[in-house]
């Protein structure tokens, strides 16, 4: 498919199909591979991906996200405050950033 309008459509369909097989994979065997935190940090990064420029704001660009990010700024918000299971989560880059997941920042930029 190559790129039209700046957009890698190789990209996004690569990473699309690796995010489908996952959440087969979740479906099939009811159990997660990967931490839910991270299964949603890497849906929110390509749908991002394929947001036309346009209506990005501010000033056409995208943010993505690591999930071991996302995972400290949850424990740290008001939604979770005082809650001591959710304060003892491990929220370390390297069980969290799994460099196989699709829609890791990385990927998406390269």
């Amino acid at each position: 498919m190559g790129k039209s309008c700046g957009h890698d459509w190789d990209i996004e369909t690569r990473d699309m199909k690796r995010f489908q097989a996952l959440v087969r994979l979740v479906v099939k065997t009811n159990d997660f591979p990967v931490s839910l935190t991270s299964i949603l940090t890497v849906h929110h990064n390509l749908v991002t991906f394929g947001v036309e420029p346009s209506f990005l704001r501010p000033q056409n660009v995208r943010a993505y996200f690591l999930p071991s990010e996302v995972c400290v700024s949850l424990k740290r918000s008001s939604v979770f405050e005082g809650d001591d299971l959710v304060g003892r989560f491990q929220c370390h880059p390297v069980v969290l950033d799994d460099a196989t997941l699709p829609g890791l920042p990385a990927t998406l930029e390269s």
